[in-house]
């Protein structure tokens, strides 16, 4: 029996992640942090019983404690680091945002596999988070679907024989929009992803590009390829989730549904695949699969963030955090759709000149409070 901590267990990775927790009988949740959102969590709490649990507001906290007497401890606030540390077989980082950083780096005290569905994880620190959790001896799993499949795909493979990363791109609701048209889209309009049920913040990034952008600045950290050999090809039925072109021209991809549960038993069980209760994937039904390239013009989040990890340093930080205050401006109304990258470029160009890489987590979370405070007045976010 191994056990299991759930980081951000009411999130769309985390109910997935639930889902197998609730099937599996090799796994117990030790350890369930969920954010505000308390009535799913109860529900989660009665079906998965774990030892410790976490929450952002100290009153859900002692209901949560005075409701489920199998608790031992419950944290809360502050203390959610404690309880991302607290010893585990597993760890899973589903706390999205800037946010779900500091759990991650936290889960490293007491965890010997971390699940990483938190890509800013990486973009924000990747080589100090690299650099820990190799001297802690940590073995990192990607739960993104993109960088899963490439760390399947990179399983029994010479890395001088593997010429690019490729990460597919569903392209979002607005493949095939002009740049003019992309101004007067809509908040409701972002959030239709095609293919993907996710949350808000993700699901805009998608809309954007962002999302791959990040995804490029993650793979380069994950698995060590600068970003010249990082290609995004736009997919957008998302069942090949993502490639690696060969130096002999062979193509090796990894074909699946779009379902997250796939990624998360993948790094729950690896090396062994077992059968859960879900479906295959029916080659016969999936009709035609199609690739195009991205419209960086349309989407220039994309390409900023190639600047971004070329620059290196701090830049990806802001990137991120702009990035995400820009798309809660969006979301609020009080930029259109394509200031969000506009907003990315300007801050990047003035941080290109102060660009020196963050020496300490503490660091990294200093630099990211100051940009956080510094956009969130520029765009009257306060």
């Amino acid at each position: 029996m191994k056990t299991v901590s759930l980081c951000g267990s009411t999130g769309s990775i985390g109910q997935s992640a639930c889902r197998i927790l609730e099937q599996a009988e090799h796994l117990t949740c030790e350890t369930l942090i969920f954010g505000r959102n308390e009535e799913l969590a109860r529900e989660q709490i009665a079906l998965l019983k774990p030892s410790y649990a976490g929450c952002l507001d100290k009153e859900a906290a002692l209901r949560i404690k005075k409701e489920f007497p199998f608790i031992k401890e419950v944290f809360y606030g502050e203390g959610l680091t404690e309880a991302a540390s607290l010893p585990s077989d597993i760890f899973v980082s589903a706390v999205s945002g800037s946010a779900g950083a500091a759990y991650s780096f936290a889960a490293l005290k007491g965890t010997r596999r971390l699940a990483l569905a938190n890509k800013e994880t990486m973009v924000m620190a990747g080589e100090l988070f690299t650099a820990e959790a190799a001297r802690r001896g940590v073995a990192v799993y990607p739960v993104d679907s993109e960088h899963n499949a490439l760390f399947q795909c990179l399983q029994g493979e010479e890395r001088d024989l593997v010429e690019n990363l490729v990460l597919t791109a569903s392209g979002g609701p607005f493949r095939g929009f002009a740049a003019d048209e992309l101004a007067r889209v809509t908040p409701a309009q972002a959030l239709q992803h095609p293919t993907w049920s996710m949350g808000k913040k993700i699901t805009v990034d998608s809309a954007t590009m962002a999302n791959k952008g990040l995804e490029i600045i993650e793979a380069a950290f994950l698995f060590s390829f600068p970003e010249e050999r990082i290609e995004v090809v736009v997919h957008p039925q998302s069942i090949i989730h993502s490639m690696l072109r060969m130096r002999d021209g062979s193509v090796k991809a990894l074909l699946g549904d779009p379902d997250m549960r796939l990624p998360l038993a993948y790094a729950f069980d690896h090396p062994v695949r077992r059968r859960y209760g879900w479906g295959h994937c029916d080659l016969t039904k999936l009709g035609p699969l199609t690739f195009e390239a991205p419209d960086e013009k349309a989407f220039p989040a994309l390409p900023l963030a190639r600047n971004a990890l070329r620059g290196g340093g701090i830049l990806p930080l802001v990137y991120n955090r702009v990035n995400e205050e820009a798309v809660t401006a969006f979301l609020a109304e009080k930029i259109p759709f394509t200031g969000i990258a506009a907003i990315i470029e300007r801050y990047l160009d003035e941080y290109s000149g102060n660009n020196r890489a963050p020496g300490s987590v503490e660091e990294v979370e200093r630099t990211d409070r100051e940009i956080f405070e510094r956009i969130r007045n520029d765009l009257e976010l306060t």
